[in-house]
């Protein structure tokens, strides 16, 4: 409500002066919610806030300013958001913290995914930790990872990034097969590094792998080729006819 508010000019600044004040309190709900408003309404000032609240305890707060820092994409707060990522990857390694605690993997995600969109080189080293197969660290931190590296490294992939990306890539078989989401974002990466060398791989899994990672290596080899990808496969229409409710036709 606040939200559409601050679409009348007249209002705007009224409503921003407001749930700043919130946002500079200490209560865990009013740091989430006026966070949620000041980012949609891209007040880039509350970013210098939100620094401060991705050290938050409560899960909800850190990581809702971790999206906050990536919506509103300030440059000037990346060294304090590469920081906070590798305090938390230092905690994961010494045990310290886990993927149970409340908001770190995703807090984790959303910084990766600031890197990647703000192509901050800096950021290589943490995100790098996140490609090798590794469960305990979280699916969406290590999918962020491997999409990020992609963007950072457009066009020209270090040729070690290129094998951790190609091995979880190539990691469906195994005991414990790797996350499809790290694998689809390892297949778009490739592409984004125009790595050729990778182009037979691709066309393996594109042809054998399921919908989500198949559409990302198709896109990867129409990146680098210009092949146009076959059409993708109807799916399956969901089947109510055993349901006890069905929806009215």
């Amino acid at each position: 409500g606040l939200v559409e508010l601050a679409q009348d000019s007249d209002l705007r600044e009224e409503v921003i002066s407001r749930v700043s004040a919130v946002l500079d309190q200490d209560s865990w709900r009013g740091c989430e919610q006026s966070a949620l408003v000041l980012v949609n309404l891209d007040h880039k000032p509350a970013g210098d806030r939100l620094v401060d609240l991705i050290r938050h305890p409560r899960g909800e707060v850190m990581s809702t300013a971790g999206w906050g820092l990536r919506r509103l994409g300030l440059k000037k707060h990346l060294p304090a958001m590469l920081g906070r990522s590798t305090e938390l990857h230092q905690g994961f390694g010494k045990g310290e913290l886990n993927a149970g605690m409340p908001g770190l993997v995703d807090l984790q995600a959303q910084l990766f995914l600031a890197f990647g969109q703000m192509e901050y080189l800096e950021a290589d080293k943490v995100l790098r930790a996140y490609l090798p197969k590794n469960f305990s660290l979280g699916d969406r931190a290590r999918s962020a990872a491997a999409w990020a590296v992609g963007l950072i490294h457009a066009g020209d992939g270090p040729d070690d990034v290129v094998k951790l990306l190609l091995g979880r890539l190539n990691d469906n078989n195994s005991l414990v097969p790797e996350y499809e989401t790290v694998r689809q974002m390892c297949a778009l990466s490739l592409g984004r590094m125009n790595s050729q060398e990778s182009v037979p791989e691709l066309r393996k899994h594109a042809e054998n792998s399921g919908y989500l990672v198949g559409r990302s290596c198709y896109w990867s080899i129409e990146k680098m080729t210009g092949e146009t990808p076959p059409p993708a496969s109807p799916r399956n229409p969901m089947d109510y006819d055993d349901w006890f409710l069905k929806p009215i036709q």
